[in-house]
């Protein structure tokens, strides 16, 4: 059996093939070409620089992203955004060999919404109502609890969320919070006022037959995504939570809140919490 070099390789350890491999693949001694993956552009963004003005004014700022007719850069814990125009032409020079990777319109938007909610505090409304207000305001999205009086699940949602810091500092640009405490519907027990009117408003956004907590998502024109109350958690597990249902984007008009088979033995017992007031 004859031995081929490849490439004209030499040394003793050289890459070998015999004619019979070549012959058994159906090669000429050329191997197939498997396409490259494409390299994901990486950005050159942030980075720290001394940018000058039109009129040669000075300012040390963290350049943060460009495009064709803006930049925006970080300037003593302040965020803004300039027409390019307005800096030297060498410093527009340069930023045109950086490579900036996204959609800088929305990167913007992101980034004022930020600036303008700097120092809002994120507090938990007992009110739906005076949490749509607030929402409506700073446009973001309300996050509401409905936790059960009792109830263990919710008791322990209430310690690791209601309670986290790490998710009120996340919640101060992000989102609304809003929490309603209502009673068992499968019991017979009415702990007040406020419970039964936070039963109804609840049901008014679908929340009918459960058995633990309910978590959803509601935007401006109070569409739902549902969110599931056990994934939530405290700190990180629920940040992750909810990143990932506003990700997915699916608004629904009502939320399936459990399977059908508890739905209908919480109706046949005659404990089905309707809507309305």
């Amino acid at each position: 059996m004859k031995i081929f070099p490849i490439l004209g390789a030499v040394s003793a350890g050289m890459l070998m093939v015999s004619c019979s491999d070549i012959a058994s693949t159906g090669h000429q001694g050329v191997s197939e070409k498997v396409p490259m993956k494409p390299i994901p552009q990486k950005s050159d963004f942030p980075f720290s620089k001394t940018i000058t003005d039109v009129q040669g004014r000075a300012i040390d700022v963290q350049m943060l992203g460009k495009s064709a007719t803006e930049v925006a850069f970080k300037k003593d814990n302040h965020l803004f955004v300039v027409p390019i125009e307005k800096i030297s032409q060498g410093d527009r020079d340069y930023l045109s060999a950086k490579t900036f990777v996204g959609d800088f319109a929305e990167f913007k938007e992101k980034i004022l919404k930020q600036e303008q909610l700097k120092g809002r505090q994120a507090r938990w409304h007992m009110d739906l109502e005076v949490a749509r207000r607030e929402a409506a305001k700073v446009g973001l999205p309300i996050l509401l609890t409905v936790l059960i009086n009792g109830d263990t699940s919710s008791e322990q949602l209430e310690k690791e969320l209601l309670f986290s810091k790490e998710f009120r500092d996340y919640a101060k640009t992000n989102l609304v919070l809003s929490a309603l405490r209502v009673d068992d519907p499968g019991s017979n027990r009415t702990s007040g006022f406020d419970a039964v009117k936070n039963r109804n408003v609840a049901a008014s956004q679908g929340v009918i037959n459960y058995t633990g907590p309910v978590a959803m998502l509601l935007d401006n024109k109070g569409r739902q995504i549902f969110v599931e109350a056990a994934s939530l958690g405290g700190g990180e597990a629920a940040i992750s939570a909810v990143e990932s249902a506003l990700s997915r984007g699916r608004w629904t008009d009502v939320v399936a809140m459990e399977a059908p088979e508890k739905q209908r033995a919480r109706t046949n017992g005659g404990a089905t919490i309707s809507g309305g007031t």
